[in-house]
């Protein structure tokens, strides 16, 4: 797994389990039960994406270099370990496909990052919002990109990307 990846799965995974915390909190200030079923369910988002990330990072890895070697036994036994994963997901009704149906996603230019704090910050910040699933912001492209459901809105993540001084610029996808 490259630097990047695994600094991007590490961030995912800090994010969720922050996400965890105000769950538990929300249980014990006794909060309105929907409003922590929406959380979980952004739990259970950002942590199929990191399953999504993973699961290509290993496509791409260790099962490519079994397909290209000369050990059919180790092919047959990664083969099977995919397959096996999929069959968990179906079981656990995870299904990516299922998940983007539901989820409103947009992709949108941040002029102002500048540096890995910049995305850092964007990405800790917005995925406080009750109902986000994911952030991703890129320091390259002075891209990010947002996956919510409600009680999460657009208005909403405009309005904390503003406060943070990191408004947001030229929306490239909407889905």
């Amino acid at each position: 797994m490259d630097e990047q990846t695994r600094q991007s799965l590490t961030q995912r995974l800090a994010s969720a389990a922050g996400h965890i915390r105000g769950i538990e909190r929300m249980v014990n200030e006794d909060a309105y039960c929907i409003d922590m079923i929406r959380q979980i369910q952004a739990v259970q988002a950002a942590l199929s994406k990191v399953s999504h990330i993973m699961l290509d990072t290993h496509l791409h890895t260790c099962m490519t270099t079994a397909v290209c070697g000369d050990d059919s036994a180790e092919r047959e036994r990664m083969l099977q370990e995919v397959t096996a994963v999929f069959e968990m997901s179906t079981k656990l009704n995870l299904s990516v496909r299922k998940e983007t149906k539901i989820m409103t996603s947009k992709t949108f230019n941040v002029p102002n990052i500048s540096c890995g704090h910049c995305t850092h910050t964007i990405e800790t910040e917005v995925s406080e919002l009750a109902g986000v699933a994911s952030v991703q912001a890129d320091q390259a492209s002075k891209q990010v990109t947002v996956a919510w459901d409600a009680p999460a809105t657009w208005e909403k993540i405009q309005a904390v990307l503003q406060e943070i001084n990191y408004p947001p610029e030229g929306l490239i996808q909407i889905s």
